[in-house]
């Protein structure tokens, strides 16, 4: 039983730990880099603050072990300082003895979150929104999780509602402009976002979404001005320096690169959390300047790096893909397909990332009858069917799947699926769908839409596997930053589109992607017939288009077709022995 004195005590301890962790945070606040600097290199005021506080809420726990207050700020001190692994050891402590509590679980999702574990982070949060409904921490949060998974309908759902509630708080407003962004309303998110840089033009989370958007947009001025303004803020952020990078018109101070390449050169320099962003720079950078012995030595770091912070399992995706195999045939896609949704709105372009669906899609959508949606999380969420086996979800989710396929739950799926889609357009007759892991999905599809179109996009090997080789994806992907294994989920793909094409006997359109480039009038004109789309003209000047585009290929597809990427690997062919030797290589 806690004496008053030591009650007291404890107040007096928890308002002064606050207080040292707040003026950490304002430190922060000037100084974003500051946890990737040397300790010794670290402002004194904050080194202090920060061990000031600490002090204070050890000492509540020495009177009082198991204190909620002080377990959870010690974890959130722990995490504002990148430490996930101290902040969720405080936060199950607080946890263990304190369940009913709503703030703990916030506060834990928030740890799987900076993990990249989304599963985890959604359950915690909606654990915290089911004990308290109105605690905003966790509705933004809530926000954010579904703009990582781009769940365009959850986002806008609690997005809004933290808006709502709170109209000038800025983590509020971003989230709300980054919902609206996906939604496809990119004029009122950059509004909002604007806004907020009039009040803090210094913000740069929100100078970096900008950043993003006008790229998507293909505003590559606006672009290159926000990216380095945030450079003028903080030279040594990655992300900025990477995104100019990919601006293949404009010249970069040449002052910023040299400084990056001096950072990159240091000891150690791999274990930087920003380390794989100034490589994928420096690689662009330097075989724009044709030096290709350097180029492929910064690009094998980038992919050394990125490859070795996944636990990819080869053998868990072969697994899946063969369970694939056994589920599916032509009779079984017959027998269900009968109860499919009649509806050819939807058209899915799909193939190995890397193969030319954005740029189909880019035709595509400059057609008056269509609508390009881009790569749509709707059908892997609506059938809770993961693209790739990270953790056994996919084998589970489709054996769940194929074991209640019946007439109600296809309805169910299929109708799902089109809400979705009207959530993002309603006007045009046809939406493109151009998610290209929907290529294991190809049965469901024929099942749930045995009327809508498929075009598999298809491509050389050899520069398919080396664009995806060459490629920082903002996504995981688990197989791409290897040679060997990157011929293995090609050669993966081929065998699995063979099955649903010859086992399956399902109908499709090939589009090869040489064939586009030699004879694009020819091909585009084949494809819009495959589609029942009447020609256009304006499918031919699809550079012209300004949708948006969230995709490897943003920059590229605002320029006419051309033979650029074609065998561009043969420049470094020696480097690249590995993957040639799995693919068993003849020059297609």
């Amino acid at each position: 039983m806690l004496s008053e004195q030591n009650k007291k005590q404890i107040i007096e301890n928890l308002t002064q730990g606050i207080k040292y962790h707040q003026d950490a945070l304002d430190i922060i606040k000037t100084n974003p880099r500051v946890f990737f600097d040397d300790v010794d290199q670290r402002p004194q005021q904050l080194v202090q603050s920060i061990a000031d506080a600490k002090m204070c809420y050890t000492k509540v726990l020495k009177v009082d072990k198991n204190n909620y207050d002080a377990l959870r700020h010690l974890g959130i001190l722990e995490l504002d300082q990148g430490d996930t692994k101290k902040a969720k050891k405080n936060f199950l402590k607080a946890m263990m003895h304190h369940k009913n509590k709503h703030e703990i679980y916030n506060n834990l999702g928030s740890v799987f979150l900076k993990d990249g574990e989304l599963d985890e982070a959604l359950k915690n949060f909606k654990i915290c929104l089911k004990m308290n409904s109105s605690y905003l921490p966790v509705i933004n949060n809530l926000a954010l999780v579904s703009i990582e998974y781009k769940n365009i309908e959850d986002s806008l759902k609690y997005a809004s509602l933290a808006y709502s509630a709170q109209p000038k708080n800025k983590i509020a407003v971003r989230h709300y402009a980054h919902a609206k962004i996906l939604a496809g309303d990119n004029f009122e998110g950059i509004r909002l976002l604007k806004e907020l840089l009039l009040e803090e033009d210094k913000d740069l989370e929100t100078l970096h979404l900008l950043g993003q958007t006008y790229k998507t947009l293909g505003n590559f001025k606006e672009t290159e001005d926000i990216y380095n303004k945030i450079l003028a803020i903080d030279k040594y952020d990655a992300t900025a320096f990477y995104n100019l990078s990919s601006l293949s018109k404009i010249k970069i101070d040449n002052n910023i690169i040299e400084r990056f390449k001096k950072i990159s050169s240091k000891a150690d320099f791999e274990k930087n959390p920003q380390s794989a962003s100034v490589f994928a720079a420096l690689y662009t950078l330097t075989e724009r300047d044709k030096k290709f012995d350097q180029a492929i030595k910064y690009l094998h770091k980038m992919n050394k790096v990125i490859h070795e912070s996944f636990d990819s399992d080869w053998k868990e995706e072969e697994k899946f893909i063969t369970l694939i195999k056994k589920s599916f045939s032509h009779n079984l896609i017959e027998k269900y397909s009968k109860f499919g949704n009649e509806s050819s709105r939807p058209i899915f372009i799909l193939g190995m990332p890397r193969s030319g669906t954005t740029l189909i899609e880019q035709i595509l959508s400059s057609h008056s009858q269509v609508f390009g949606a881009g790569e749509l999380t709707f059908l892997p969420n609506v059938l809770d069917l993961p693209s790739y086996n990270e953790k056994n979800l996919a084998f589970k989710g489709l054996n769940k799947i194929m074991s209640t396929l019946n007439e109600k739950n296809i309805d169910s799926w299929s109708n799902n699926y089109l809400k979705k889609l009207d959530l993002i357009n309603k006007d045009n007759k046809f939406v493109t769908d151009k998610l290209p892991h929907n290529f294991i999905r190809i049965g469901l599809i024929k099942i749930l839409f045995p009327k809508a179109k498929i075009i598999y996009c298809k491509r050389d090997a050899m520069d398919n596997c080396f664009s995806l080789y060459r490629q920082y994806f903002n996504s995981p992907h688990f197989f791409f930053y290897d040679q060997k294994l990157i011929g293995q989920y090609y050669n993966m793909h081929e065998e699995l589109m063979h099955f649903w094409a010859h086992d399956c006997n399902i109908q499709m359109y090939q589009l090869n992607h040489e064939e586009l480039v030699d004879e694009p009038k020819k091909v585009v004109s084949d494809i819009l017939k495959y589609c029942n789309l009447a020609w256009e003209e304006s499918c031919m000047k699809f550079y012209n288009n300004k949708r948006s585009v969230r995709t490897a290929s943003s920059v590229q597809v605002r320029e006419p077709i051309n033979r650029k990427s074609i065998q561009s690997w043969k420049k470094y062919e020696n480097e690249l022995a590995s993957m040639y030797k799995i693919l068993n290589y003849k020059n297609a």
